[in-house]
């Protein structure tokens, strides 16, 4: 759907005239470019979700998940579009055109719903959302120094299997 229209929906007018501004400020620290005003579309994640869950079989899901951000977030690329989707997993190390032909199928297409569901259940609000020790959930941009606090805070506690 448009963006504008979608984050206008959610937030209303007045607040979306500054809703981006501690991401900016949090990306500005840690060197992360947004670039909120090139995306125009607010797409759906089904296919990038697909994605990360078949990286993780050749231990590239972080760096992908990190282009699928990049390429939201600092680009304004369409994370629904499989030519988008072909490409970041090039770039990491798997077959574009395999993941190109399944993302054309419905393979792991409930897994991801049923994941969802229990991200929303267990009370995931949001992106990212870092889920540290099974005990604490850090929503939304955050600097490097806020989720190491809460990693330390975590570790201090000791760290459960």
């Amino acid at each position: 759907m448009d963006r504008h229209a979608y984050m206008l929906n959610k937030f209303g007018a007045e607040r979306l005239k500054t809703i981006h501004d501690p991401l900016i400020a949090a990306g500005k620290d840690d060197g992360v470019p947004y670039a909120f005003d090139m995306i125009t579309r607010t797409p759906s994640s089904m296919n990038a979700h697909r994605l990360l869950r078949w990286s993780h079989h050749i231990g590239s899901q972080r760096t992908v998940a990190e282009a699928l951000f990049m390429a939201y977030w600092s680009w304004g690329k369409d994370v629904s579009n499989i030519e988008v989707l072909k490409t970041i997993a090039i770039v990491n190390g798997l077959n574009g055109d395999e993941i190109a032909e399944e993302l054309a199928t419905d393979r792991d297409k409930k897994e991801v719903l049923e994941e969802a569901q229990l991200a929303q259940q267990i009370g995931v609000s949001g992106v990212p959302t870092f889920i540290i020790n099974r005990k604490y959930g850090v929503t939304g941009a955050q600097s490097s120094g806020s989720l190491a606090e809460v990693i330390r805070k975590a570790v201090s506690e000791g760290v459960s299997a």
